[in-house]
């Protein structure tokens, strides 16, 4: 299991952000609906709550709430794009202090002027987005 998103690249804000895992089983012959329904079954049902196992055309998600950390946590099985660009996001962001703070500033303006994720960018959107822009500018180089 290897962590992924605003919590390791460093844009999660105080209290507002959840924990995104990555989870590779050890066998390729072990399905992903497998995985995940042993971790749900295995799940302390008075710590945690929420619990949901996702599926969708082309991923499964276990999704489910800690009740002592009050965390969010999403378990993705073999998603390794989305841990290069938690990686590229984090390089980015100790090249120029100035993406991270505007990432992170625009961020929480979009989940404060916005507060229903589904009728709002995601947060990775508006991060490349503003990537993108700062590479037109010549502040960040391309990677």
């Amino acid at each position: 299991m290897v962590p992924y998103g605003s919590t390791v690249n460093g844009l999660c804000g105080k209290g507002s952000s959840d924990l995104d895992i990555a989870f590779f089983p050890s066998s390729q012959q072990i399905s992903a609906r497998i995985c995940l329904q042993t971790i749900k079954d295995a799940l302390d049902v008075e710590r945690y709550t929420k619990v949901n196992l996702i599926e969708q055309k082309n991923a499964i998600n276990l999704s489910f709430t800690d009740q002592v950390t009050k965390i969010e946590i999403d378990i993705l099985v073999n998603k390794s794009v989305e841990l290069f660009n938690s990686a590229l996001i984090a390089a980015y962001s100790k090249l120029d202090i100035r993406f991270h703070a505007a990432a992170f500033i625009l961020k929480q303006w979009n989940k404060h002027n916005f507060p229903d994720n589904m009728s709002r960018v995601n947060s990775y959107s508006i991060t490349l987005m503003l990537i993108y822009y700062l590479q037109r500018k010549n502040v960040l180089p391309v990677l």
